[in-house]
């Protein structure tokens, strides 16, 4: 329970301010959102399928902010959408188990 707790609000947060740096043309929103993602990232590193992805993701998020601090919008969507793909995907999976 502790665990759902600070696993879906923390990306919820996480997504939600990528989405706002990447619009408001912001690399700080992007870089904010990082810490939001650590908790999901620290248990999904515990897992051996999810390993190498858990470590993938922050730097998603840490590129598409190198990519918005010069001015690279779509190349910024495009290091997002990983991150937001994977976490979409993984809130379906549980909901439909």
């Amino acid at each position: 329970m502790l665990i759902q707790l600070l696993f879906w609000p923390a990306i919820a947060v996480a997504v939600l301010l990528s989405v706002i740096g990447i619009i408001r043309r912001d690399p700080l929103w992007l870089i904010a959102g990082v810490p939001f993602s650590l908790p999901s990232t620290f248990y999904l590193l515990a897992t051996p399928r999810f390993s190498f992805v858990a470590l993938f993701l922050p730097a998603c998020l840490l590129a598409a902010a190198f990519a918005v601090r010069h001015g690279k919008i779509a190349v910024a969507w495009l290091f997002f959408a990983p991150f937001a793909g994977f976490f979409g995907w993984l809130a379906w999976l549980v909901i439909n188990q």
